[in-house]
């Protein structure tokens, strides 16, 4: 593993598109603290890159003698640019921060890469965890001898920070659970995902009623297509099968994390008999909820699966509109080009340049003309036109 870490950060120092020009960034950060009298302290702030390091540190509560559990999160955002993506913050303070909090640095690799998917690294005395989403990643240690938990969350495509956040605050009293992160991305991801579907199925739903398309598979006959608004409607519906995919994705993704919070993690090294009362203590409670997320999980599987198939038949209908509505357009040019040659069949320097435009669009004619025959229509579409 040492040599695979070691090729990880060569490969990370020389991509210089990976990190964009920040050296002068602000972050958001999260600290929870719980102390021996049970009480929890939670805090929230912006620190500037170079004082990252102190916070990841061991955590310490006024007055009390020791913490039993802790929590430290770092928000890194992404910058789009013209060669790539970045993160808004130096290699030094990021490769800093990944020794500091412990984690492997094999998610570097993953989060270079933008991997999907949960991933369990061996770490010596802490485990390494690694999340990736379509929206953001996730990659924190747990050190089962304090109980705590040290974590990067890298913003990959929207603003996802400050929700994930609001949620994670009401599970805190959890923070003894190396579970609790991959839990609460879980209902997080799952919550997400369903409110936007209600924006697919309006797409889905837009587009049939614009072009017709009724709940028997046919398209209305007599209705006049537009070529450019039949070209939005593919690509409106494109965007959508593309989310669709996503959040399939996110079902399997989903699993893999509901099954990590009902399995007993082990560790190289013995803990305690408190820290493991509080650790398993605490992911009981999680697991609780998981069997009701689940079945909610499972139904609205079911559902995706069957709006992904609506998006796909309406896919086929508008191709054959588009191939349909571009034939017309082929044919009316050469009965255009007909009707040029009999207009000017006395000049034959305009018989000249008729027949090479005839001899131009007539292999298009013909190939737009056969496309749009009936007897290729699919078997489960019908275009009624």
């Amino acid at each position: 593993m040492d040599e695979l870490n070691a090729l990880t950060q060569e490969e990370a120092s020389r991509n210089g598109v990976f990190w964009a020009l920040y050296s002068d960034s602000t972050l958001d950060t999260l600290s929870a603290s719980r102390g021996a009298n049970g009480l929890l302290i939670i805090e929230q702030a912006s620190l500037h890159e170079n004082s990252l390091l102190p916070f990841t540190g061991r955590a310490s509560i006024p007055g009390q003698d020791g913490v039993h559990s802790n929590l430290r999160l770092v928000s890194v955002a992404c910058a789009s640019t013209s060669n790539g993506t970045g993160l808004k913050i130096s290699q030094p303070n990021f490769f800093g921060l990944l020794d500091a909090m412990s984690v492997n640095r094999h998610a570097l690799y993953l989060i270079q890469n933008e991997y999907d998917g949960f991933h369990i690294i061996p770490n010596g005395p802490t485990m390494t965890f690694f999340i990736g989403t379509w929206l953001y990643a996730l990659a924190w240690s747990f050190d089962p001898s304090d109980l705590s938990t040290r974590a990067i969350f890298i913003d990959r495509s929207r603003d996802c920070y400050a929700p994930f956040v609001e949620l994670l605050k009401r599970f805190l009293q959890y923070t003894s659970s190396p579970a609790l992160l991959a839990f609460v991305t879980a209902v997080h991801v799952t919550r997400f995902d369903d409110t936007t579907t209600s924006h697919e199925l309006a797409h889905i739903h837009f587009v049939a009623r614009e072009i017709g398309y009724d709940s028997r598979r046919h398209v209305k006959s007599g209705m006049k297509h537009d070529i450019n608004k039949l070209t939005n409607y593919h690509q409106l519906i494109g965007g959508t099968l593309e989310n669709i995919a996503n959040k399939l994705r996110h079902l399997g993704l989903v699993d893999s994390l509901f099954t990590f919070v009902m399995e007993d993690p082990t560790f190289s090294t013995p803990i305690s008999g408190t820290m493991m009362e509080g650790m398993l203590v605490n992911t009981e409670y999680l697991r609780r909820a998981v069997p009701v997320l689940r079945s909610q999980r499972d139904a609205y599987g079911e559902y995706v699966r069957y709006q992904k198939e609506q998006a796909e038949r309406l896919s086929e209908v508008l191709f054959g509109l588009l191939t349909h509505e571009d034939s017309l357009i082929n044919i009316n040019i050469a009965n255009l080009s007909t009707e040029l040659a009999r207009a000017s069949k006395e000049d034959s320097s305009t018989m000249k340049a008729i027949a090479i435009l005839t001899m131009a669009f007539l292999p298009a004619t013909f190939f737009a003309t056969l496309f749009a025959l009936p007897t290729l229509e699919s078997e489960t579409v019908v275009l009624d036109i």
